[in-house]
């Protein structure tokens, strides 16, 4: 769906801005999860989802008219300040999954996305667009709050029973001092709406309806981490790819292979034939009253490019034919004409006393 809506649109579709809000807490105690492609479930999520999808959004942003105001908004929370970044393992591949406090992994995932969101940023302004205008894409970090949300009430209740039950007991608290969703929603829409963020620079961190000054951990200003977060980011996901394309390969059998690749050949051998199909259907038309004369030689020779090749030779034989008896009649009536003057003139010269009037009459009624 992506594919055929919006990277083979062409002209590019008209987009105003892009809502970054899916995300994965895991509860407490429970076992490390992972996503098809086997990145673990809130990195996966998380950072990996948002940031490959903005990448090949990246092309129809760039398109969009100069002068329109497109915002993209990234959603992080508190926890990002929990986070713990490791080059050598970004996804959190081969480190021990901490059972305990899973919000670790679920705080680093909010703040690579947020140092993604500052270099995607710089990343757009330093390219710029084509037609030289500048650039009115800004990439924003929202900051909602805590609030009572589902992926909050499963992370909270650590996905037991009694947890739940705890949750509903407590749920007066958590009415009190948590957002409703309608609640936590106001930072996003001010982000989206306020027209005075347009003249400030993206990659700014919203909370309370407010652009915020600072931030919570160093690595949310180091330009040169994030940009090499980014390239790591890039390699992880090509590689993804690749892995993923082998395994669905793997899946299917040599005879499934051998019959997709058929069927694409044949695809491809329409759409290259599909200029003379007005003449396939007229050759393969097993119509007598089509062609009886072609209906005829297929049933006699059993072969179709010999019916054709006899068929040809017998309408340029039908065309010599016509073609040497309208040269035979044009000669006659040029003959005709040209001896009709010898006529004329012998008449007049031996019989003086005929008037002109009469050899024009015997003229035309031999042309006629």
């Amino acid at each position: 769906m992506l594919k055929e809506t919006w990277l083979d649109a062409k002209p590019a579709r008209r987009l105003d801005g892009v809502l970054c809000l899916a995300a994965e807490c895991m509860p407490l105690g429970k076992a490390r999860e992972t996503s098809v492609d086997g990145v673990e479930r809130q990195m996966a999520i998380n950072y990996l989802a948002h940031y490959h999808l903005l990448t090949l959004l990246q092309p129809a942003l760039k398109v969009q008219p100069p002068g329109r105001d497109v915002r993209v908004l990234l959603s992080t929370c508190l926890s990002q300040s929990m986070g713990s970044i490791d080059l050598s393992d970004l996804l959190w591949d081969e480190r021990r999954y901490p059972v305990r406090s899973p919000w670790t992994v679920y705080g680093t995932s909010k703040m690579m996305l947020n140092m993604f969101g500052k270099e995607f940023q710089r990343r757009l302004d330093k390219v710029g667009r084509k037609d030289g205008a500048p650039n009115t894409l800004r990439v924003n970090i929202v900051n909602p709050g805590i609030v009572r949300t589902p992926s909050t009430r499963r992370a909270i209740s650590m996905g037991t029973i009694w947890g739940l039950l705890l949750y509903l007991v407590l749920y007066p608290i958590f009415w009190l001092f948590f957002k409703s969703a309608e609640q936590g929603m106001q930072s996003f829409i001010y982000a989206v709406c306020n027209p005075d963020l347009i003249d400030l620079q993206g990659g700014k961190y919203i909370k309370e309806c407010t652009v915020m000054q600072s931030e919570s951990r160093a690595e949310l200003n180091d330009e040169e981490l994030q940009g090499k977060i980014f390239e790591l980011t890039k390699m992880l996901i090509q590689k993804l790819e690749k892995e993923s394309a082998i395994e669905r390969n793997k899946g299917k059998s040599r005879k499934e292979r051998e019959k997709l690749k058929k069927e694409k050949a044949k695809e491809s051998e329409k759409k290259d034939n599909n200029q003379h199909s007005v003449f396939e259907t007229a050759f393969k038309n097993s119509s007598a009253d089509l062609f009886p004369d072609m209906s005829k030689l297929r049933k006699t020779s059993g072969n179709a490019d010999k019916a054709k090749e006899q068929l040809l030779k017998d309408l340029d034989a039908k065309f010599d034919a016509s073609h040497k008896k309208k040269t035979t009649s044009t000669a006659n009536t040029t003959s005709a004409t040209s001896t009709t003057p010898s006529t004329t003139a012998t008449t007049t010269s031996s019989s003086p006393k005929v008037t002109t009037p009469k050899p024009k009459t015997k003229s035309k009624s031999r042309k006629v």
